[in-house]
């Protein structure tokens, strides 16, 4: 199965944003429903209560009232009895509680405080309290007005009227539950919230089609239009849906500006992409080229050090031969000069042989850590000679005494040695060799400057190939053994033109 199709059956099996937040909402309602409904029955159940308390208080107010006004007014050891109570009551409450609006549960009740009896109940004796409520009731001789809770429902307020031992009790049995209010809360209740709930709900897919569902629609179709005509130019509005719909469309667009950018990129690469595989491939043969000649070079290289090792020892009989024959006194005018030249010829020979095998046969590196001022004074001190012979003067700058080179000693000395005979050779004479030393980095550079013309472009290229010389008498492995020397010591070497009148050779060496 593709990949595409996948996706095609992982869409399908997803639901739309309006479903998706149906049940959430539904749950969030119900919950706000139950909560309005438990904590607007406790705020009713609580007012109920008060408003029946307070009722309650005023009623067995006036029942204490008219029994301390009628007390006060008789005697009250004579009429203990039940039948007297119950005769002294009637007269005493007789149409002083008639004016109060008692409900069909409600009324007040005279008990007496010993026995339990009632003594009186107004608007009727019908209404009277259940004995265990009563009971309840009696047992607390306090003159405080009481509130009970009755058994059945409803509530009592009590009080003790201790002249006659007896207590007033003011009731209404129906309690919260029974009440019709209740009923009209709860029918009232769920109207207004089911007319809420389809408002919001009316109000939350609206907001959602009009600020999310219709926005994205939009983009998704142009998305699609996008993808099949395969351009990027067209851009989304940021002014409709939501601000994080907006928001996403700044973001979509801001990610098309790229995908055209990148594009436009993709088809500029494209064109010059044929010329870069062209020059890569010059780079490549330039590069086989110069395998080439490395290989050409090792080649001669072994070639000439065989040869040289042959030619070597020949030369040296030579070379004893014509010393002995020197030595002959008897050779004089045209043989002597011929003598001379052959024993400088055989002496150059020897030189070339020499220069070839070090070129050839490099030899093992013995790296030292080489205090520099002392070395740079014993190399003056051998060139000496060198200067007296060539006319030229050696100007050495001050080398602090703690300045160290890491180094082979012979190595560098015979590395210097050639570029300051290539310095007087290609200088004037009575002119200046100059060396200068400094640090740079972790290296420290040796800068021998010379007067003399300056290198030519095309012959300053090939300054380090082997058997290339522009001398007359040279072999060409001057510059190629010292660069050699350098590599081998991890330093270089490079011959630039300071000026018209000017050649610096710099050598790069590890501190």
């Amino acid at each position: 199965m593709t990949q595409t199709k996948k996706n095609k059956i992982q869409s399908q099996t997803g639901s739309s944003l309006a479903l998706r937040l149906l049940l959430p909402t539904v749950l969030i309602i119900v919950i706000i429903y139950l909560a309005v409904d438990l904590i607007g029955s406790r705020i009713s159940e609580t007012l109920y209560n008060r408003q029946t308390v307070e009722t309650l208080n005023n009623n067995l107010q006036l029942a204490q009232k008219a029994l301390n006004e009628g007390w006060q007014n008789t005697e009250g050891a004579a009429i203990r009895t039940e039948a007297l109570l119950k005769e002294y009551t009637t007269k005493v409450l007789a149409g002083r509680l008639d004016f109060i609006g008692f409900g069909d549960q409600s009324g007040v009740m005279i008990v007496d405080s010993y026995t339990g009896q009632n003594i009186q109940t107004y608007p009727s004796d019908a209404l009277a309290l259940a004995p265990d409520d009563v009971n309840q009731i009696i047992r607390e001789q306090n003159s405080q007005f009481l509130v009970y809770e009755l058994q059945k429902g409803g509530f009592a307020l009590s009080t003790y009227f201790a002249p006659l031992g007896l207590h007033l009790v003011a009731f209404n049995k129906v309690g919260y539950e029974k009440t019709a209010g209740k009923e009209n809360q709860k029918i009232l209740l769920i109207s207004v919230f089911a007319l809420t709930t389809i408002m919001l709900m009316l109000m939350m897919f609206t907001v959602i089609y009009l600020s999310i569902t219709n926005p994205l629609t939009k983009m998704r179709k142009k998305m699609s239009a996008m993808m099949k005509e395969d351009t990027y130019e067209e851009t989304l509005s940021t002014t409709e849906g939501s601000l994080e719909i907006q928001e996403l469309s700044k973001q979509f667009n801001t990610l098309i500006s790229h995908i055209h950018t990148r594009d436009q990129q993709i088809h500029k690469h494209a064109e010059t992409l044929e010329k870069t595989v062209e020059k890569r491939t010059s780079e490549l043969k330039n590069a086989q080229q110069q395998l080439v000649l490395s290989e050409r070079l090792a080649a001669i290289g072994e070639f000439a050090s065989s040869v040289a090792h042959e030619l070597r020892n020949p030369l040296s009989s030579i070379k004893l031969g014509v010393d002995k024959i020197s030595e002959i006194e008897s050779i004089e005018g045209n043989n002597k000069r011929r003598l001379v030249l052959i024993q400088k010829e055989v002496k150059r020979l020897s030189e070339m042989l020499s220069g070839i095998l070090a070129f050839a046969a490099p030899s093992a590196i013995n790296m030292t850590s080489i205090p520099l001022k002392e070395f740079m004074d014993d190399l003056i001190t051998l060139s000496q000679d060198m200067e007296e012979k060539e006319k030229r003067t050696i100007v050495l700058s001050p080398i602090p005494a703690q300045m160290k080179i890491t180094a082979d000693d012979d190595k560098l000395k015979q590395t210097l040695i050639n570029v300051l005979k290539n310095a007087f050779e290609a200088s004037p004479p009575n002119s200046l060799i100059d060396i200068q030393i400094t640090e740079k980095n972790n290296n420290i550079l040796i800068q021998i400057t010379n007067e003399g013309e300056p290198i030519p472009k095309e012959v300053q290229s090939r300054l380090f190939e082997p058997f290339f010389t522009t001398k007359s008498k040279g072999t060409g492995l001057g510059l190629a053994t010292t660069k050699r020397l350098m590599q081998e010591m991890g330093g270089d070497i490079a011959l630039e033109n300071k000026d018209k009148n000017h050649i610096i050779t710099i050598l790069t060496l590890q501190k």
